[in-house]
């Protein structure tokens, strides 16, 4: 279901960016995908191309992107990477008090569309 709820999103965004720029087809979508989004990055694929049936993004190439998750420990404000889920700890102080900064959602990164 979260899969479903994403790509009508991107769609939605898609389609009034094409519309902005007088679209006639998209060609191509690059999304970045956070580590710890909850999305695999082929089922994202397979439910936007069902998803883009009918629409002016059916067929576009879709270009994945996947990028580690950045946390911030709230004890010595130190900021790590991380690809895991499940609240990592501090690699400078060891804390479990953690906040994630980046890396827990999908970003449209740009499309490619055909005008007019």
């Amino acid at each position: 279901m979260h899969d479903l709820q994403s790509c009508k999103a991107i769609l939605y965004a898609v389609e009034e960016e094409s519309r902005r720029c007088k679209g006639r087809k998209v060609v191509r979508i690059r999304l970045s995908i956070g580590a710890l989004s909850g999305t695999e990055p082929e089922h994202l694929k397979e439910t936007l191309a069902f998803c883009s049936l009918g629409t002016i993004a059916e067929g576009a190439e879709l270009e994945v992107v996947e990028r580690p998750a950045r946390i911030r420990c709230l004890d010595c404000d130190s900021i790590f990477e991380t690809d895991r889920a499940g609240g990592p700890n501090c690699r400078r102080c060891n804390s479990s008090q953690t906040r994630i900064i980046d890396g827990d959602g999908l970003i449209l990164e740009s499309l490619e569309i055909e005008t007019e």
